[in-house]
């Protein structure tokens, strides 16, 4: 998979965490960025760092979830 731009858990995390509004209005501009993906990886531990670090609820996180994967192409990261 190719792409102009591809996301880290840690911006996304970034883009929905209230405490930082710096470095969310940064990541969320990042996450504005034209032929953009992510791997199933990033998404995992997008939701394991919302879950429990942020203490985001279920509901929440699969809220976030839901946004994220229609606005990313996303992909399985294949090693050989």
């Amino acid at each position: 998979m190719s792409a102009d731009f591809f996301a880290d858990s840690n911006v996304l995390v970034y883009a929905y965490n209230d405490g930082e509004p710096v470095k969310q209005r940064i990541a969320q501009d990042l996450l504005k960025q034209p032929g953009r993906a992510l791997s199933t990886q990033v998404l995992q531990e997008f939701c394991n760092v919302m879950r429990r670090r942020l203490g985001f609820s279920w509901q929440q996180v699969a809220q976030a979830l839901t946004e994220v994967r229609q606005n990313f192409r996303t992909g399985v990261i294949h090693t050989n």
